[in-house]
This record gives structure tokens, sequence and C-alpha cells, in this order.
């Protein structure tokens, strides 16, 4: 990450602030040795300081065994800045004096390596100070996450409560209209007996599986088609066939027929005759619709209930299961076969 500006001051007037106190010491105990002398090894003891910060010791931080990694580095850094060190004080020297001069010993190697163990020593109490605050960032955003995922299931929780409260006053208005009505209209009573069925299967809560049985899906469509002959005034011909082994308990499937009898209702002609045929035969479910399709065909939204039903069942079934569309000239006809 790039470093601002407000960084770069406060690190500079650090350095400067380090660098007149040092300077200050020298002076104070008389020495005389030029301030461009020291500036070069001040620059040199900066680089090692900022590249075994944010270079170094990130990279072998990173590896296998980063305690092994950090501690090679650390040495080999030292080596090269004690020769650097070295290698710098034969140029001053050099050029202060006008003529190669070459007088190193021990003490220079010593003072090298205690001088690059200081700026390391900075250097990693800097990474690793950067380092722990980076990771208690990272902490307090994950912890604000959690915090906030916790507050959106709280607000699903009170939401899911308030709905639960809504239907139940809505069923028992329903139940009071029905008695209302029963003597006075069949039709109507049977009209609102056939929605509260219809909405109380789909509050159902959903079984751990996400499944629920065949005949009970059935029995939600022909509820469904039976609140649209009403409304249509009974002109809708919808020819249904169903075998008997679809009401077998056991069988079980995703609620998603529903759905495709809609797409019938939503953008089909009602004019014509509607084909739907259920079919079972030892596990094997084959559900079929044929209907004209309307002038006003919806055909992008269409192919979007139709795409949410095959990633449906691609989520059940994998690849064992089998929808075919087929779009004739002004026909529309689905198959789809599965194994329960």
């Amino acid at each position: 990450m790039r470093p601002d500006l407000r960084t770069i001051l406060v690190h500079a007037i650090v350095w400067c602030s380090f660098i007149a106190y040092e300077i200050g010491v020298a002076k104070g105990i008389g020495s005389t040795i030029p301030l461009g002398y020291f500036a070069c090894f001040y620059l040199l003891g900066f680089t090692l300081f900022y590249f075994n910060a944010h270079v170094a010791s990130p990279a072998a931080a990173k590896r296998k065994y980063p305690a092994v990694w950090v501690s090679l580095v650390l040495i080999i850094e030292l080596g090269v800045y004690d020769l650097l060190s070295i290698g710098m004080d034969i140029l001053v020297t050099t050029i202060h004096a006008g003529r190669l001069t070459v007088d190193i010993d021990q003490t220079d190697f010593i003072r090298g390596i205690w001088r690059g163990v200081y700026y390391l020593g900075l250097s990693t109490g800097y990474f690793l100070g950067m380092r722990s605050m980076a990771n208690a960032r990272k902490a307090h955003e994950i912890l604000q996450l959690k915090l906030k995922g916790e507050l959106r299931e709280v607000v699903l929780e009170n939401a899911h409560l308030r709905a639960q409260i809504n239907p139940h006053f809505l069923f028992n208005t329903l139940s009071f209209i029905y008695n209302t009505v029963e003597s006075v209209s069949d039709i109507a009573s049977e009209c609102i007996d056939a929605l509260s069925a219809s909405m109380a299967y789909a509050m159902m809560p959903p079984q751990h599986d996400g499944k629920i049985e065949l005949y009970k899906e059935i029995e939600q469509i022909e509820r469904y088609i039976y609140l649209n002959q009403l409304r249509f005034k009974n002109r809708i011909r919808v020819h249904m066939t169903i075998s008997p082994e679809c009401y077998m308990e056991h069988l079980r499937i995703p609620p998603l027929l529903l759905t495709l009898v809609e797409n019938i209702f939503k953008h089909g002609n009602l004019d014509a005759p509607v084909l739907i045929a259920f079919d079972c035969l030892e596990n094997n479910f084959h559900f079929r619709t044929e209907n004209l399709k309307a002038g006003s065909l919806n055909t992008e939204s269409n192919h979007i209930g139709l795409t949410n039903v095959k990633l449906l069942l691609q989520h059940y079934y994998n690849d064992d299961c089998e929808i075919q569309v087929e779009q004739l000239s002004n026909t529309f006809i689905l198959d789809l076969k599965l194994k329960l």
C-alpha cells in the first residue's frame, strides 16, 4: 500500500529528530567528522531499515517456518550492511583525503555490525508493529462484519415473526369470511377455502432437504387451476391426467411443478386447450405440458422462470434428470423426466 502524505511527514520528523540527536551528541563530544560523512551512512541505514521492513521481512514471514526465515534474512542483511558500511567508509575517507585510503581494522567491522543490528532492531520492531496494527484492523473489520451479520439475522427474524403474525390474522379473517358467505354462496365459500389452503401450503416451513410430497404439489396445482377457473368464469379448458402412482406418499420432489403450470397461465393462450400430464412408474416421474402461446408472450420472463427451474433441478439431481422445451410456431411443449 502506497504511504500517504501524513505518514511520510511523520517518518520525516522522526528521522530528522533522530539525526539531530545523534549529530548533536557527536559534536558535543568533539567529533570533527564532516556532515556529508554522516549523510552517506544515514542514507545506507535508512535503506536497510525500509528494505527490511517492507520487502525482506514481509516476504520471509509469508513462508513456511517464518521465524527461521526471518532470522536467516536478518543475518544476510546484517552481513551485506556491514560490507557496504566498510566500503562506504573507504570511499568517504578516500574522497576526504584525496587519495586511496584503506585503513580497516576489526573495530570497523564491529562498529558496522553494531550499527546494522541497531537499524535492523528498529526496522523489525516497526514491521511487527505495523503487522500487529494490520491484524487488529482486520480483526475489527471481521468483528464489524459479524455484528452486521448478526444484526441482519435479527432483522430477518423480526421480519419472519411479523410475516407469521400477518398470515395468522389473514387466515382468521378468511375463516370468518368463509363462515359468513357459506350459507350465501357455495362458489364464494369454496373459493375462500381453496385460497386459504393454497396460502397454508405456500407458507409451510421447508423440510430438511427442501423437498415436498409429490401429491401435495399436485393438490396445490389443482387448487391453482380451480381458482383460475373461477377467475376466468370456467372458460379455461384444462385437460389434466394423473396416474394413481403419483399419490404414493413416499414420492417427494422439489417445489417446482407449480412454477411450470403458472407459466402457462401467465404466457399461454387460455382460449385454447391446455394439456397437463403427471405420470409415475417405479419412481420414474414424467411431467408434460402443452399449450398454445399467447400473442404477447414475454419470452424473457418465461426464460427466467425456466432457468430457475433448471438450476433447481441441477442442484437436486445433477445430470439425473431431463427437461426439454420445444417451441413450435404457436405451441409450447415442456417435457420433464426425473427419478424421484
